[in-house]
């Protein structure tokens, strides 16, 4: 790997043809390139804080999602563009901003949309995290080291109106319960049937594949979190996780046309910090007319209803994910949920997943073609 000498950088302004090297994940996708001018001394970090990093090992992450879509493949050698923040992930790592760095420098690839810091603890089914050398911080004109927070995309604030626009959140049991496709299928068999749809993702660590997923099933604008400037949104306060909140859904209220439908995914589970921050806020309850839970079994798809009405006052209007999509799992469940709605997350079916959030006339329904494939994504 070449060698890097931060002293010797301190003073040069960097090039474009330099940067054209580096690799630009998902989390600093809002940074305009001009505005990287330097180097910066290495400090301990903050949230949001944008550096420069060599690969040292490949471990569990093999790829970065790049700012353009896609994964890039990265190797020992590979230097890349990132920022520091934290990350929950029971299936993967629990990953913290350090609150110092050690002689060596080193830190973790916390996931592939860029995000930096150093692995607390990880699941013994996966390997170590992929490491990394921090090179240095990077600067604006005015000296100051670029942060993702004061990049975010403008919003009205205080739309508290949110007029004939329906309100649909997807939480779930866990991550990988899937939330995002059941989000998918909402979209798409909204949007199928003639319905206005926009779309986003409240929390989670920065990867754009998931309200990508809901702009090609139809949702006509969609945001998430790094879009406001936030990398990741583990660990942040309750006054941060609302406004963080309200400003994802002023923004896309603005885009909602009057009898639209906002879809929002709210990323892990209903036993992670943030999300029960988000679920038992008074006014956030308020705003939601359809609450679907995503899950991987019937036990869970019991307990996850349960619990929801219990701590939260809410009521789950379908149940979808992996639990919904076996025969046998469906069994399982209408054993104690025998009246709740379900769908099939994977096989599109456009009229059952239609009659949870809309009252379809049969005339309507006829004009519906239902795919018979099943979605790869």
């Amino acid at each position: 790997m070449k060698s890097f000498d931060l002293e010797k950088e301190l003073n040069k302004k960097i090039t474009p043809k330099r940067m054209r090297s580096w690799r630009w994940p998902t989390c600093v996708s809002a940074i305009p390139k001009n505005h990287i001018q330097g180097f910066a001394d290495i400090q301990n970090p903050s949230l949001g804080d944008v550096a420069l990093a060599q690969v040292i090992s490949i471990g569990s992450h093999i790829n970065i999602e790049q700012t353009l879509g896609g994964p890039l493949s990265i190797f020992p050698g590979t230097v890349l563009v990132g920022s520091f923040a934290n990350r929950y992930a029971p299936d993967v790592f629990e990953g913290v901003i350090p609150d110092e760095l050690d002689d060596s420098l080193e830190i973790d690839l916390l996931n592939a949309g860029g995000v930096f810091g150093k692995v607390i603890s990880r699941n013994s089914a996966k390997g170590v995290p992929t490491k990394l050398k921090l090179l240095g911080f990077l600067k604006n004109k005015d000296g100051k080291i670029i942060n993702t927070l004061d990049y975010s995309f403008k919003t009205k604030k205080n739309v508290a109106e949110k007029k004939k626009k329906k309100v649909i959140v997807v939480t779930g049991t866990s991550m990988n319960s899937g939330k995002s496709n059941t989000a998918k299928a909402i979209v798409y068999a909204l949007t199928s049937s003639g319905h206005s749809v926009v779309a986003g993702k409240v929390t989670g660590s920065a990867a754009k594949k998931d309200i990508w997923l809901m702009k090609t099933a139809g949702a006509t604008d969609v945001c998430d979190f790094t879009d406001f400037g936030y990398p990741s949104t583990y660990l942040l306060s309750q006054d941060q996780t609302f406004e963080l909140f309200w400003n994802i859904f002023s923004f896309l209220t603005e885009k909602c046309e009057k009898d639209g439908y906002i879809v929002l995914e709210i990323a892990d589970g209903i036993l992670q910090r943030e999300t029960e921050f988000l679920l038992g806020n008074p006014k956030i309850k308020e705003l939601i007319d359809y609450l679907v839970f995503s899950c991987c079994d019937s036990l869970s798809a019991i307990a996850g209803v349960e619990r929801i009405s219990n701590k939260f006052g809410l009521e789950v209007c379908a149940v979808s994910g992996p639990a919904a999509n076996s025969p046998l799992g469906l069994r399982e469940m209408k054993t104690s949920l025998k009246e709740m709605p379900t769908f099939n997350n994977m096989i599109l079916d456009v009229n059952a997943i239609i009659d949870v959030f809309t009252e379809t006339t049969k005339k309507e329904k006829e004009a519906i073609i239902i795919p018979e494939v099943i979605s790869k994504n």
